[in-house]
């Protein structure tokens, strides 16, 4: 009512450091306003190269930093919202901050500066990426000069002077330089280094304390990977000798067919329709664990061995895509539809696809119900338990048995998710596998 002061809750837009915006329909908030008592915030950052580029050794040291435009943007308008929000009925001491892919790794990075206090009180970080070294960072800037160059733009007043199509343009032709969507995004993002608004990899920082104080919820969904299907139909079908992450290399290459028969196996039992993936469809998992499952996890290790609160999930809703390998699969951002509960918009119905029936209809607002109640809860009091949903107990997670719950139709609390195809990775050395090396 009237005179009354709401929770504050701030979304960071994913697009893989190189598209999106706040203001996308599918992010449109109304259903999360009349279900819980919030303020909900969407901002936009600068995006691509002009976010996220070092140009350092253009214009001088006093800009290497500049790869974190993009990051310094997000930081200004937390802010702003920290100190301006009681005006539109908001709690300035109580300020959650959720974002998704790009969002998510923001978050982490956020959480890897001097004072994330000053920017919110917990966040929900979905689905994240890894943030950037600043050495691969300053790799990235030579790549965009010399395509640059290729187009005539070279010297300081070239740079200023681009216009959106030269742009446009040269973000192109990056994308057709490193060859995949994944790639691109990758190269585009949070980065860290000695001197820089992030001065060291936000989970090391995170292991000595800071930020114990800021709860967090963090998770991935089930089938990460299976997104990029979209733009490479080709990926179910991968043969794992020959691939990006094994480039043909034998023993890699073995590595990755053993990895791709555990997988099919499901030994801790959490996705048994593992048991009938093909080949490629296993080495997409794979990538789900390298790339999102355990940067997540070995976040939330950090943060709670640095005496921090969390909670973990891996979210699970099988789309309807019988057009392509996505189907019965939960890929990235398969959560986004339930987080704001815009199930009927256009974009979202074409990501997961239309009900298969009454029954799931009905389980899609179920889900979506119960998924907005835990981000609400989350943001009121830092505890996603809601007494009388589907989702029973909610553990906090510890770094020992790491309970995960499985947020679906069927939720259920697993410890150690992929536990075992963890340890192998960890064997092969392949969690450290990176897409810029």
């Amino acid at each position: 009512g009237l005179g009354d002061v709401y929770k504050r809750q701030v979304w960071l837009h994913g697009g893989g450091n190189i598209g999106g915006s706040g203001a996308e329909p599918r992010f449109d908030g109304e259903a999360f306003v009349r279900r819980g008592d919030v303020v909900l915030v969407t901002f936009n950052y600068r995006l691509g190269f002009l976010g996220f580029l070092d140009l350092s050794e253009m214009w001088g040291d006093e800009y290497q930093d500049s790869a974190n435009n993009g990051l310094k943007d997000q930081m200004l308008a937390l802010k702003w919202v920290r100190r301006n929000i009681h005006a539109f009925s908001g709690d300035p001491g109580n300020v959650t901050a959720f974002g998704e892919s790009a969002g998510g790794t923001a978050l982490v990075g956020l959480l890897g500066t001097d004072h994330p206090e000053q920017l919110f009180d917990r966040a929900i970080i979905q689905s994240r990426g890894k943030p950037i070294r600043h050495s691969v960072a300053k790799d990235v800037s030579r790549i965009y000069r010399q395509l640059a160059a290729q187009m005539g733009v070279e010297s300081t007043e070239d740079w200023m002077a681009m216009d959106e199509e030269t742009v446009f343009h040269l973000m192109t032709k990056m994308k057709e330089h490193v060859g995949s969507g994944m790639e691109m995004e990758a190269l585009h993002g949070p980065t860290y280094g000695e001197d820089l608004v992030i001065s060291m990899l936000p989970e090391e920082r995170l292991r000595t304390g800071h930020a114990s104080e800021l709860e967090i919820m963090i998770g991935t969904t089930m089938d990460e990977s299976r997104l990029w299907v979209d733009s490479d139909p080709t990926l179910c079908e991968r043969d794992p000798f020959h691939n990006e992450l094994t480039e043909g290399d034998p023993l890699l290459g073995l590595a990755a067919l053993i990895m791709a028969k555990v997988v099919k196996l499901d030994i801790t039992g959490v996705d048994p329709n593992r048991k009938s993936f093909t080949d490629g469809q296993a080495m997409l998992s794979i990538t789900d664990e390298i790339f999102f499952r355990i940067p997540s996890f070995d976040f939330a290790d950090a943060h709670v061995d640095g005496g921090g609160k969390t909670y973990m999930y891996i979210f699970e809703y099988p789309v309807n895509r019988p057009d392509n390998c996505q189907h019965n699969s939960s890929p990235h951002a398969v959560e986004i539809p339930f987080v704001f509960h815009n199930l009927d918009d256009a974009f979202n119905l074409k990501r997961i696809g239309p009900a298969r029936d009454e029954k799931d209809g009905k389980a899609r607002e179920d889900l979506a119900d119960t998924t907005q109640d835990a981000w609400l809860s989350f943001s009121r009091s830092g505890d996603p338990n809601v007494e009388g949903t589907p989702l029973g107990v909610w553990p906090l997670y510890d770094s020992v048995n790491r309970p995960t719950l499985v947020l679906s139709a069927n939720p259920r609390v697993v410890n150690n998710p992929f536990g075992f195809e963890r340890t192998l990775l960890e064997l092969f050395g392949a969690d450290e596998l990176d897409l810029f090396e």
